[in-house]
């Protein structure tokens, strides 16, 4: 039997992928009420984690799940993640 990951696994692991494609400490995310943001990183990602970040329950504004594809994604776009 496979454990389904906890949101806060969920949450732990997008916020772990987005800091590699950071330049520096200024990596910035913010909350606000029930969502989590991650602001825009400094280098787009690889697709492999693009379809990861979906598959965490992260997403972008056009971009909300696993059947959308890699070319909607926006490098100049922040992630948002809901608790």
């Amino acid at each position: 039997m496979i454990k389904e990951k906890s949101r806060t696994r969920q949450c732990a692991e997008g916020l772990l992928i987005l800091e590699k494609y950071r330049k520096n400490d200024n990596f910035g995310i913010g909350a606000e009420h029930d969502v989590i943001y991650a602001y825009q990183t400094s280098k787009p990602l690889s697709e492999e984690d693009f379809l990861q970040m979906i598959q965490l329950g992260w997403f972008q504004t056009d971009v909300e799940n696993e059947e959308e594809s890699f070319d909607k994604y926006d490098p100049k776009e922040g992630w948002y993640f809901f608790t």
